[in-house]
């Protein structure tokens, strides 16, 4: 769960600020969703027939990338960057939204909310992929030490998210939540907000 954690928390509170258009066509759903499909098969899932719960799909990208040892979150980014060449324009099409992504693979809507927020937190995350990197080994220990944290402030954040209508708002308190927790142990240096100045989410995936 922790490195999970981390690729998919770093920018959760940048990437509520993105629209998009309105609808997705037949054709862009068509080309989204074979660039979808060519890209969960790099983690051996096959989507044509279905997708996983997202916390199952995470947990195969985990143990996927952790058999690649140092050179798994350079590979998890490879894909990202080769995902987004396919989409193209398409990244920031109303197929990448939640709508899109339960029209093409019919998950529900929590689920395929979190498959849609992972893709632009994923491109954060790899435009600033050595600080992301820095923090995995702490953050990964804290997490086998004391699991109940993070949990903690998921279960939170899905109640919360059942009951939104701004779901910025339970997501920016996840973030806040998982970062006093590793913050505990991995000191300062494990803020997940950009502080003033640094880094910023640059727009190209929706929400």
């Amino acid at each position: 769960m922790s490195k999970a954690t981390l690729i998919v928390l770093c920018a959760l509170g940048a990437v509520c600020a993105h629209t998009l258009a309105d609808s997705c066509s037949t054709t862009d759903q068509t080309k989204t969703k074979t660039c979808l499909d060519a890209h969960f098969g790099k983690y051996g899932i096959d989507a044509g027939k279905a997708l996983p719960k997202f916390n199952d799909y995470i947990a195969t990208t985990v143990k996927h990338l952790e058999q690649h040892g140092a050179a798994g979150f350079d590979l998890y980014c490879e894909y990202g960057a080769a995902l987004a060449t396919c989409l193209g324009a398409l990244k920031t099409s109303a197929c990448m939204k939640a709508e899109g992504f339960d029209a093409m693979y019919g998950l529900g809507k929590d689920e395929t909310r979190s498959y849609a927020t992972s893709f632009p937190v994923e491109a954060y995350t790899c435009e600033h992929k050595q600080e992301a990197k820095s923090l995995v080994a702490c953050t990964w220990n804290a997490s086998q030490s004391h699991p109940e944290g993070v949990a903690n402030c998921l279960a939170t954040m899905i109640d919360e998210m059942k009951k939104a209508t701004d779901y910025c708002i339970p997501s920016d308190r996840f973030m806040t939540c998982v970062e006093n927790h590793f913050v505990k142990y991995c000191k300062e240096d494990v803020h997940l907000q950009p502080a003033e100045g640094g880094p910023q989410l640059q727009p190209g995936w929706p929400l």
